[in-house]
């Protein structure tokens, strides 16, 4: 089962380490469409790097809202992208 990501990956990473931000990275499961397997497969010098960078945005911002279950829609703003039909 996916591990819900975390809600403001910017506030997530003002309390962490590097150590802790290696083993977070290593381990977590978020939901889709996050492509977890991308940070796990970065060398160990890109994903601190990745720790440096949203270090360096501070913590400042709101926290994302909970994951809808399949089926809702979630209130607006949002956008749906609809393909066009086959030919």
């Amino acid at each position: 089962m996916a591990q819900a990501g975390p809600a403001n990956l910017c506030q997530l990473v003002a309390g962490m380490t590097e150590q802790q931000w290696l083993q977070f990275v290593a381990t977590f499961h978020p939901l889709p469409p996050m492509p977890d397997y991308n940070a796990r497969a970065m060398s160990e010098a890109d994903q601190l790097a990745a720790f440096a960078y949203i270090k360096s945005l501070g913590a400042a911002g709101k926290l994302a809202p909970a994951a809808l279950p399949p089926g809702p829609f979630p209130a607006p703003s949002y956008f749906l992208l609809v393909l066009p039909a086959a030919k």
